[in-house]
């Protein structure tokens, strides 16, 4: 998912007893103030997705965090409804998480764990990377990635396309020259 499509998910947005999320909306930069989720970026980004037994433990404890946060603060700080709203900082009770929340919570890992530097972004692109590289088909990858169309993949992943396009050439004129060697060595063996 998208950055803005988590951040504007709403409990509604969420089946656990069906292991269900639905993609509808997006809380995007400008909207966080008034807190108003917006249309998809395309009508194909719009999905239900199935959660894993983990990411429903993952739900069903930040909803426990929301319900004690909402009896110390008051359920009015939980009346938008965000899945992902801050419950610790009096200031942001209920709140959903800035545009920025992601980016600087997977930095603040990543140096813990003396790795790389990446966008929270980056990480939808690397999945869609490692479908293309596990060799799944680009209309299902498109689909997956919740692209418009599969020509809007084989732009955003022109460069992984061509890795493969380069890979597939070399095993293609490995296996020629393999099999051309073996034809020589036994066109030798019948001459001699």
């Amino acid at each position: 998912m998208r950055s803005g499509e988590i951040r504007g998910l709403r409990w509604d947005d969420i089946n656990l007893e069906n292991k269900k999320l639905y993609v509808r909306k997006q809380l995007l930069r400008k909207s966080i103030e008034n807190q108003s989720v917006e249309k998809l970026k395309t009508p194909a980004s719009e999905d239900e997705l199935e959660l894993s037994s983990y990411v429903i433990s993952l739900l069903e404890n930040e909803k426990q965090k929301q319900n004690e946060a909402s009896q110390i603060y008051g359920a009015d700080k939980f009346a938008s409804n965000f899945v992902c709203a801050h419950t610790t900082n009096a200031y942001y009770i209920g709140k959903p998480f800035a545009h920025n929340y992601y980016n600087e919570n997977l930095s603040t890992a990543l140096k813990e764990l003396n790795k790389s530097n990446m966008r929270f972004h980056d990480l939808r692109y690397s999945y869609g990377s490692n479908l293309l590289y596990q060799g799944v088909a680009i209309q299902s990858v498109s689909k997956l990635m919740r692209h418009a169309n599969p020509q809007i993949t084989l732009e955003v992943y022109a460069k992984v396309i061509d890795d493969l396009h380069k890979e597939a050439t070399a095993q293609i004129e490995e296996k020629l020259n393999a099999d051309l060697e073996l034809i020589r060595s036994q066109m030798i063996e019948e001459s001699v």
